[in-house]
């Protein structure tokens, strides 16, 4: 299989979606693992056990899921992601197997269970640097904002190896028209500065991702120091839609007072400096439902 070709059944992997819990991010994030396992050296035949990367799949996704973390069920991208032609998975001999139901952990467990890369797949990952890191820029472009990609980079330690083309074009409108809406300002906590005459550590982020197709509108638009639009993504903050009253994860822990006070003491606070045009509603309840950790 072709480059193009493997970055079109990527477009394909079906993500489960559900209200109130958002969407689970876990197929990509097993097939980010997996590449960082070539890279470094493992799988040489093509078999990638599942007791070999249950517990650090586990860690992925409780990080970077995008669900509720209390259950990050690392054995269900295992087993559904064979619904792409990217992957499959070898069971014991009399084992029914089937897409209806997620084989249990002790199958998978099995020593005779492992799963495997479409063979031309296979080769393109292991064989080409260059194509591996365009897999992994397209798979995070498209279901991760900037700030998290990174994030997600560095947990893997993945090459970087070429710059990708960015997937979706960027109205470069966006960012000035949201920075101005709010004064140049943070709407969390202010924060504001100069550097070479341009506005410095301030940016306009999306509420609504952009990898998700959320629009470049004021709307959906806050400005953020780089902390708090940090948090945002992770989904350590959100804001609710009618009162504008910033929420703080209880899953956040602040472990020094100089955190307590950038962070944990934001909760029951609201966002301010708004000039003309508040957040969207809509997508005000899209970050809850979406990214926001309960």
């Amino acid at each position: 299989m072709k480059l193009e070709e493997l970055l079109s059944e990527i477009d394909k992997i079906k993500i489960h979606k559900q209200k109130m819990i958002g969407a689970s991010l876990k197929k990509p994030l097993l097939l980010l693992l997996l590449i960082s396992r070539i890279e470094e050296g493992n799988g040489e035949n093509n078999q990638f056990r599942f007791t070999e990367i249950e517990k650090d799949l586990d860690l992925l996704i409780r990080n970077f899921g995008g669900r509720n973390v209390n259950k990050s069920g690392p054995e269900q991208p295992f087993h559904h992601l064979n619904s792409s032609v990217i992957w499959d998975v070898k069971v014991p001999y009399g084992v029914e197997f089937d897409n209806k139901r997620t084989l249990s952990k002790s199958i998978l467990r099995d020593p005779e269970t492992y799963g495997y890369f479409e063979p031309t797949i296979f080769s393109l990952l292991q064989s080409d640097e260059q194509s591996r890191a365009r897999i992994v820029a397209y798979i995070l472009e498209k279901f991760w904002p900037e700030t998290i990609q990174a994030d997600i980079r560095n947990y893997l330690q993945l090459s970087v190896g070429i710059i990708a083309q960015p997937m979706k074009k960027r109205n470069q409108l966006f960012a000035k028209e949201v920075l101005a809406n709010y004064r140049y300002r943070c709407g969390v906590c202010g924060f504001s500065s100069v550097f070479n005459s341009i506005p410095f550590g301030i940016d306009a982020a999306h509420v609504f991702w952009h990898a998700y197709g959320g629009p470049d509108d004021v709307s959906n638009g806050i400005a953020l120091c780089k902390t708090h639009h940090w948090a945002l993504d992770r989904g350590v903050i959100t804001i609710k839609p009618k009162t504008f009253e910033i929420v703080v994860s209880p899953r956040f822990v602040a472990q020094e007072n100089n955190s307590i006070a950038v962070l944990e003491q934001l909760n029951g606070t609201f966002i301010t400096g708004i000039r003309e045009i508040p957040p969207s509603g809509y997508f005000l309840e899209w970050h809850n439902e979406n990214v926001y950790v309960r």
